[in-house]
């Protein structure tokens, strides 16, 4: 069409080529629900390398230094949220498998060629969570690549906060140097700017678009 915009959905024909084929994912959110596979396609999540970066649950609200940085325990805690945000952006990603009318259909994706890895550093159940568990889920991607357990490897942050912190721009700027492609999105705020770290200007920072003032920050339609 000429656009420049990227077709996401089938039967719509894609307008770029690239499918995301060889690459990974590491979607840092809330991990995905349990019935995960009801939704997803099973082979284009790599269920070895998700973690969840929570020092096995309560244990890490006490902010306990040393159980903050253990993967998930049990190990299945990042297939267990209730959130449901990580699910979304994992969709986005790869595509969903849904029935209409009894027939069974794939939506794809952006990249449905790539393979995601899913990394849990929500509670479930909230809005909020320690830098100490971003920084920790970036190191990890940053391991996979480095230790050659992944090639190309993209990481997606949907997450902002209000004000930078610099120990996870240090995690940033190591995963990059380390030829990982951070991807972040740029918040809810409109004209008030971007959240962090999607305001750092070493990450590629996404923001959906509509109409011009379609959503004035803090009136009842615009998000939160």
């Amino acid at each position: 069409s000429g656009s420049g915009l990227a077709g996401i959905g089938n039967p719509d024909p894609r307008e770029v080529a690239q499918t995301g084929a060889g690459v990974h994912v590491a979607v840092i959110d809330t991990g995905l629900i349990k019935n995960w596979r009801d939704f997803l396609i099973p082979s284009r999540v790599r269920t070895d390398l998700a973690r969840a970066f929570m020092g096995g649950g309560a244990v890490a609200e006490n902010f306990v230094p040393p159980d903050e940085f253990n993967i998930s325990n049990p190990t299945n805690l990042w297939e267990r949220d209730t959130n449901s945000h990580g699910i979304a952006v994992a969709s986005h990603i790869i595509g969903f498998k849904r029935t209409a009318f009894g027939v069974p259909l794939v939506v794809d994706g952006v990249a449905p060629g790539a393979k995601i890895i899913p990394l849990k550093v929500f509670p479930n159940g909230a809005a909020f969570t320690w830098s100490s568990r971003i920084i920790g889920a970036i190191a990890y991607a940053t391991e996979l690549k480095v230790n050659g357990v992944v090639g190309p490897l993209a990481v997606n942050i949907s997450i902002g906060g209000g004000s930078p912190t610099f120990l996870e721009r240090v995690a940033i700027q190591d995963a990059i140097a380390n030829g990982l492609i951070i991807v972040v999105s740029a918040g809810n705020g409109g004209e008030r700017g971007m959240s962090w770290p999607g305001a750092f200007p070493e990450v590629i920072s996404v923001g959906a678009v509509g109409w011009t003032k379609q959503f004035l920050p803090g009136t009842p339609a615009a998000p939160n």
